[in-house]
């Protein structure tokens, strides 16, 4: 047998756990510091219910819903994780940040990705359409309610995924403006192509967190911008509780 044809018992077996904790949903975070960040995460849920940090990833219980968390950095340690929970059947909330291509938006504003173009060769693994990759419309129609509700403002777009955000020279970064990207990352393609291959439902929410710019591939934060990224991302997470919490409700 090959990976690629683990089965929901083979994938149990690897990470020694029980397919009760098995989570209907599994939250995604992008951060290049990601074993600090699990740790940290920790904090935000009432109960660890199976700690499997050893692969990096936990199942936790909030507000009586149980829910998976990783965080990953970049697209091949990103498929490392959804696939296998993907395979057991857990949709996928793609949360964390992304670096922008309009120079008007300000750090800190969210962004739900209607379609994503994965300039990958992990989205390429999964999926023989590279774009045009859209989230379930049924989960980001929920969550655009939540914000709306809660009159937080977000914008809805195209985002372009890739290997390497350093990478991206000015000719690049020029090209995807006209093409009229909003923004870019390294994981939201490889993980809606993921889930569009084993049949769950995957979204995303994302904030800006810094700004590519036509005279500089560096990003440019200061201290205010690292005071939106953080107010924002403590309101994500009170959205996406919020969402888990209704849909767990419905049923």
């Amino acid at each position: 047998m090959v990976y690629y044809d683990m089965t929901r018992n083979d994938i149990l077996n690897k990470f020694e756990m029980k397919n009760e904790f098995i989570p209907e949903h599994m939250i995604i975070e992008n951060d290049y510091n990601f074993k600090d960040k699990l740790i940290k995460r920790k904090d935000l849920f009432d109960k660890i219910l199976f700690d499997g940090s050893d692969h990096n990833f936990f199942i936790g219980e909030k507000n009586g819903v149980m829910i998976g968390y990783s965080c990953v950095h970049g697209p091949t340690y990103c498929a490392e994780i959804v696939h296998p929970f993907a395979v057991m059947g857990s949709n996928i909330i793609r949360i964390g940040t992304y670096s922008g291509l309009n120079k008007n938006k300000k750090n800190g504003r969210f962004l739900i990705p209607i379609s994503v173009k994965g300039t990958d060769d992990v989205t390429k693994c999964y999926s023989t359409k590279t774009s045009g990759l859209k989230p379930s419309k049924k989960m980001l129609i929920n969550i655009e309610s939540i914000m709306k509700s809660n009159k937080i403002g977000y914008d809805k777009g195209n985002l372009i995924s890739c290997s390497s955000i350093l990478s991206q020279n000015k000719s690049n970064i020029k090209k995807m403006i006209s093409q009229k990207y909003l923004g870019m990352d390294m994981i939201t393609a490889p993980i809606f192509a993921i889930a569009k291959q084993y049949g769950v439902h995957a979204v995303a929410l994302l904030y800006l967190f810094d700004k590519i710019s036509m005279s500089s591939t560096t990003p440019n934060l200061n201290d205010k911008s690292l005071a939106l990224g953080n107010n924002a991302n403590d309101v994500m997470f009170e959205i996406i509780f919020k969402y888990l919490d209704e849909t767990n409700n419905q049923e």
